[in-house]
């Protein structure tokens, strides 16, 4: 049976028992006004005003966090570096680096949690290219817009890969941003497709 609200426990001690009401006739009373509440849930509700004077639940201390700013911009850094970084590794990391600090490893997983990085067991894959590449392309790019090249006299050839076996990633990303796309070389068993494209400009 769920616990009534404040208004309703304020109302059955202030109100009803006020008025002369019995326990048998305070629990009528709140049926009709479809609140359930047992014999026993209104004798608690009644002994705790006799007690303390209040209504309301007492407000529970929260325990001071072992993790402060520091610990937690060092620990969003970590993970900004490297996204795939456990729970245990960053307890590792955590611990060398401030060995007084004593954690359990579901501390640290739960401060991750509240610095926004949540898991991505099935994060975007990306093409595996080399960073001199990279620039490369970059500049390839960025030259056919100047000399706005629309290739209509190119034919197209390109090709597709159909994977027949999975591997698993287990990564993380932050709430509200973009994931990190993952380079995955093109080493799996697969069935290779080619296919072409003609564009002739008339």
């Amino acid at each position: 049976m769920g616990r009534i609200c404040v208004e309703s426990r304020r109302r059955l001690r202030v109100v009803l028992r006020h008025l002369g009401y019995s326990v048998k006739a305070i629990k009528e009373r709140l049926l009709e006004e479809k609140i359930i509440i047992s014999h026993s849930g209104i004798y608690k509700v009644l002994k705790k005003y006799k007690l303390t004077g209040q209504i309301a639940d007492h407000l529970k201390k929260r325990r001071a966090s072992k993790l402060n700013d520091e610990y937690y911009k060092y620990t969003d850094n970590l993970m900004a570096d490297n996204d795939e970084l456990t729970a245990r590794q960053l307890h590792h990391m955590l611990t060398s680096q401030w060995p007084e600090l004593s954690l359990l490893v579901r501390t640290v997983r739960r401060a991750r949690w509240k610095l926004g990085w949540v898991a991505a067991t099935h994060p975007k894959n990306c093409q595996l290219v080399r960073e001199l590449n990279q620039v490369k392309r970059l500049e390839w790019c960025r030259k056919q817009l100047v000399e706005n090249e629309i290739f209509d006299n190119v034919i197209f050839i390109d090709e597709c890969s159909v994977q027949l076996d999975r591997h698993g990633r287990l990564c993380f990303w932050k709430r509200n941003q973009p994931c990190k796309m993952k380079p995955r070389p093109k080493h799996p068993i697969k069935v290779h497709i080619l296919g072409r494209n003609y564009c002739i400009a008339l």
